[in-house]
């Protein structure tokens, strides 16, 4: 319902004691008798339908019950979506009654915020099954919208507006189906033949390989196709070549597309994805300011600070901070007096702020919970960092995912490892690490191993803990240097 969220309290109250009880649910009672499947979700309602007949009928009931006339003074409006494809159906032991998952189930629920408020929206994979299905004329029509992005990053769908034949096709309907790729070009997608080479260096791990590669490159840049160069870029950036990265980028900035006229773009001096790898490389090469600059850039772009891209950009800004508060200026600084611990304390922030927003990721987690033992080593009280944080933090990574055995991806297998070494149980450590090290032997790459033995042997430098953890850093050297691909 557009509008819910406003709602006072006494509107409230007057939607779900007068309006659905006694103007809403005589129109739909007996859909809901006919559903498989339909439940409440907040505001919302979810109805799952075997006969496209039904879940047209219902979807029109349920909007029509909303005129003016029925809702009074309710400033609200159903946003109505529907889809068709397959689900699971199972019975729901908490509700007592059937429900349904799949992702079918959340392509409609990312439609739905999608949809004006007072219409249905619904896919063609819908469209085409109702027609095909319904051979008769029931009065109804489809209104062709066109491709729309769905919420939430969802990908994109075919959409149509479901209406009466006595209803008229709104003009917005026949606007709206105008495509932008026709007002301004889209960029071009990485040939074949090229997206085979850019995972084919991937998969090898070599480094060495791929420099001799990139260097060949080099030579070539300005012939290249943008999107090949963009690919090109990230691999500079996931081998530890920033230097040949930043080249790259530095040609794509130049690449131009003509909309019309002779009105000329460059287009990859603002994409999302370039800048990031933009910034990765400045903040590894030492030139935080610079990358700074760009994120901060970014982060002021989205308008919805609770995405999947704020968490990127809150994470890359954490961990450029860490680097720039940890990493020794001059070979003969002394520890711990290089350290800006107003920095790191910032960088740990940054990586809550990132947690917050993604619970369900524990890179945060565990970088933060470095900083917090950190910090309190260090003894600057003065910050408010709570005695244990770093502990109590590595102990909840432990028991959220999966103290006491691993779960076969390298990176969680290396958090769970580092996250024993916190607590101070290097044994638990090494052979947390040992399992790891078996079980990736030969499926990841080099560069991500050390990229943990950098940040092992950092801690272990700021914390005086070389030789407890001197084990861990000759397991990782060792498969480092004896692992089948060049370093």
């Amino acid at each position: 319902m557009k509008g819910y969220s406003k709602l006072t309290e006494d509107q409230k109250h007057e939607l779900f004691f007068d309006f659905i009880p006694n103007k809403l649910f005589g129109r739909i009672q007996k859909y809901k008798s006919s559903a498989k499947v339909f439940n409440t979700w907040g505001d919302a309602v979810i109805a799952v339908f075997f006969d496209g007949l039904d879940a047209v009928e219902f979807m029109l009931a349920y909007r029509d019950a909303f005129d003016k006339e029925n809702l009074g003074q309710l400033p609200i409006a159903p946003r109505i979506a529907g889809h068709y494809g397959e689900i699971h159906v199972f019975f729901d032991h908490l509700l007592k009654q059937d429900n349904a998952i799949g992702t079918n189930v959340d392509i409609t629920a990312r439609i739905e915020p999608i949809t004006r408020p007072g219409e249905i929206f619904v896919t063609a994979e819908f469209r085409e099954s109702f027609l095909e299905k319904v051979q008769r004329d029931y009065g109804f029509e489809f209104s062709k919208l066109g491709k729309y992005d769905l919420a939430k990053d969802f990908g994109s769908k075919e959409l149509y507006r479901l209406y009466r034949c006595h209803e008229e096709e709104q003009i917005v309907d026949s606007l709206f189906e105008q495509e932008v790729k026709d007002l301004l070009p889209e960029l071009g997608e990485l040939p074949k033949k090229e997206k085979e080479i850019i995972e084919n260096l991937n998969e090898s791990g070599k480094r060495n390989e791929v420099k001799r590669w990139i260097d060949d490159q080099i030579t070539e840049a300005r012939s290249n196709d943008s999107a090949f160069l963009e690919e090109v870029a990230a691999l500079c950036k996931n081998y530890g070549l920033y230097e040949q990265g930043l080249y790259f980028i530095e040609e794509l900035e130049k690449s131009v597309i003509t909309v019309s006229r002779g009105i000329q773009l460059k287009p990859y001096v603002s994409k999302k994805e370039v800048m990031k790898i933009k910034a990765e490389c400045l903040t590894r090469l030492g030139k935080y300011e610079q990358a700074a600059n760009i994120l901060y850039s970014l982060w002021q772009s989205i308008s919805d600070k609770s995405s999947k891209d704020a968490y990127d950009i809150l994470s890359m800004l954490a961990a450029q901070f860490k680097r720039r508060a940890t990493i020794p200026h001059h070979k003969d600084s002394q520890r711990p007096s290089y350290i800006d611990i107003e920095l790191l304390k910032s960088a740990t922030n940054l990586y809550l702020a990132a947690f917050k927003i993604s619970p369900d990721e524990y890179y945060p987690a565990i970088n933060a919970a470095y900083l917090y033992k950190i910090i309190e080593k260090l003894g600057h009280t003065q910050l408010q960092v709570k005695s244990g944080t770093g502990t109590k933090l590595a102990n909840y990574i432990l028991k959220t995912w999966g103290e006491g055995h691993m779960k076969g991806n390298w990176w969680l297998d290396a958090t769970l490892s580092e996250a024993y070494m916190l607590k101070g149980d290097f044994q638990k450590a090494k052979e947390a690490f040992q399992y790891a090290v078996k079980n990736h032997e030969n499926k990841v790459k080099m560069f991500e191993v050390e990229g943990t033995k950098i940040q092992i042997e950092q801690y272990l430098k700021i914390m005086n803990l070389e030789k407890e953890g001197e084990e861990i850093v000759k397991l990782l050297e060792y498969w480092i240097n004896n692992h089948k691909a060049e370093v």
